[in-house]
Formats: C-alpha cells, structure tokens, sequence
C-alpha cells in the first residue's frame, strides 16, 4: 500500500507509491563520454582568466591557482542594483540587490567532486566558507546560498566543474518556513530538530549511508526523490561559518564518499546540492542547524507534484540507503 512520510523539520508530505515499486538500480544512467569541444572557449580553464575578470579570491597563486572565485557575467542579483519604477498600487517590487558568484572547483577541466584529490576538495570547501564569509559582512546581504550543479540534467550550462554562491537582500519565503519551522519544534521540546534527526538516524542505521567524526549523511525518511540525502554537521551550529578546518576537511571527505557511492551505482548521474545555513537576520540560534541537501536526478516533477505540493517516491529510502551501501568505492 503507498505510504505517507513527513519530514520532521520542514513538514514536508512525501508519497512513497509502493503499488508501482521501483528497485534502486533501475534508476542507473550509462556513463558517457562527454562531446568533444574546443577547450580553448572555456571561460574556467587556466590561461584564460581575462575571459572573466579578476579573482575575488583565488587559492594558489595565479596563474597557478587550485581553486578561482569570480563573479558571475550573467547573474541573478548584482550589487548596487538601480531602483525598480513607480510602485505597484497592489503589488510590491524591490531592486534585484545581491551577489553572484562563481567557484571554479578545480583547475582540471574534466575533474569531479567524487574522484579528484582530498586536498583539492578541501581547498574547494575552504574557498566556499571564505566566500561565504565575505557575505556575512556585507550589509545588503540577508540569505546567502552556496550551491553545485553537476551533469547535464541538473541546470549546469558550462562543462568545466564549478560551484555557485547567490547572496540575496531578500530572504526566500521557504527558507523562512524552514527557519519558522524549526522554532516551533525548539519551543515545543526545547531540542534542535535537526539534532533530534541525528541521533534517531544513527540509532535507526537504516539509511546512513556515510559517517565520520564530524558529519554523518543519509537518506531522508521522507526523501523528496530516490537518493535525496542530508549531510548534517553531528555539532550543531546555526551557520556554516562556525564550521572549523578540521570539520571543513570531513565534510569534504564525506561529500567525496557520497558521490563516489552515488557514481559507482547509479552511472553517469546529475546532482545538485545546497548548503543550507541560517539567514543573518536570524543570528546564531539554537533552533536550527546549517546542513547540506544533496538531490540526484533521476525523476522529474509532475503536474500532481506542482500544484499539491506532495512529492512522490517511487523508492523507499531505506532501499535507497541499502543499495549505496552497497557499492564499492
């Protein structure tokens, strides 16, 4: 019979659909060779830096740097942005104020997350905090958002592997429904949602698929999508800036290990993941826990999905977490 679950932090209502079942390893995609091009056109690849402009931050000494921040030549937001028109009577309208950046992961063209040295993900990880950082301190940033698209069905439009950061002035209603949320249960049970989440699954071990001395990943029990997955800090902290060096290298070790599980059983897979952290107007607070949201994808939202709000699964995530379990990495 299909089953109804609900995400204990942000209520969200998942159906699993266990009348039409789907096994874990139906969902693997053939690897593919990518389409050769002409790398002299990519704007990320070393020697061509003036194709972007300056760094806001490099790691390494150009040209021979390991990790390369720069702004975004086609952003969502821009700094200092001109004022919009007259006012709506009805409606309300704000300057597109923020930042867009890009994070060009790797020198390496054809480098993935999964596969390329620790040391190089650790520079990846330190650059984002450094960026995000950055953010904290400007004044016209309220929500900042770091996040990876990776493989052809995730939104990426430029090959050479990158990660993005979009700090807005306005913080998004979800993520204030997500904040809210987290209140309530603190002021309910005096406990950190997130926290609560840890301890149950790592007493449960039925859908951790990754730990470590820091962070522990695994599927949701109300997984959005087969392979949904959070990485959560085992410390809690509000916001990703209080992580320190030694939790930055584990959390970079264990994001390598999802991937290369995710990669050695579903193929030539598409991901994005986020890095969810507290808005600066909320501060340091013990109500919530800055985490990472890994989604792979493999399914695509329906009209159902889109106009009642409930996602379906056709995957039970301790199936999922069994099936990456299982691979060799």
């Amino acid at each position: 019979m299909p089953e109804l679950r609900q995400n204990l932090a942000t209520k969200e209502w998942v159906i699993f659909s266990t009348e039409r079942p789907q096994q874990p390893a139906s969902l693997r995609v053939p690897v593919q060779a990518p389409p050769a091009r002409d790398r002299s056109a990519c704007p990320f690849c070393p020697g061509h830096e003036t194709m972007t402009g300056p760094a806001s931050l490099a790691i390494g000494d150009e040209p021979r740097w390991r990790v390369r921040c720069i702004p975004n030549k086609t952003p969502v937001l821009v700094p200092n942005a001109p004022k919009v028109g007259e006012a709506h009577k009805l409606y309300r309208a704000l300057p597109g104020e923020g930042i867009h950046e890009i994070i060009v992961d790797s020198p390496d063209h054809d480098a993935e997350l999964g596969s390329m040295p620790e040391s190089q993900a650790r520079d990846l990880f330190s650059a984002y905090q450094k960026r995000f950082q950055e953010a904290l301190n400007n004044p016209r940033i309220a929500f900042t958002m770091i996040f990876k698209n990776h493989g052809p069905a995730s939104g990426t439009s430029i090959e050479h592997p990158h990660s993005q950061l979009v700090g807005s002035g306005v913080v998004p209603h979800g993520i204030r429904h997500r904040m809210d949320e987290a209140m309530k249960y603190y002021e309910s049970t005096g406990s950190c949602v997130f926290c609560r989440m840890i301890e149950a699954e790592m007493k449960d071990k039925a859908r951790v698929v990754e730990e470590n001395d820091h962070f522990v990943a695994f599927v949701l029990y109300a997984a959005l999508s087969p392979f949904h997955l959070w990485i959560l800090p085992k410390r809690h902290m509000a916001s990703f800036n209080e992580t320190n060096e030694n939790e930055l290298a584990s959390l970079a070790r264990i994001v390598q290990r999802v991937i290369r599980r995710l990669k050695a059983g579903l193929g030539g897979i598409s991901y994005n993941y986020v890095i969810q952290s507290t808005p600066l107007d909320r501060g340091t607070t013990e109500c919530f826990h800055w985490y990472m949201s890994l989604v792979v994808r493999c399914s695509k939202v329906s009209g159902f999905e889109l106009g009642s709000g409930f996602y379906t699964n056709p995957v039970l995530p301790e199936e999922s977490a069994k099936f990456l379990l299982g691979q060799q990495i």
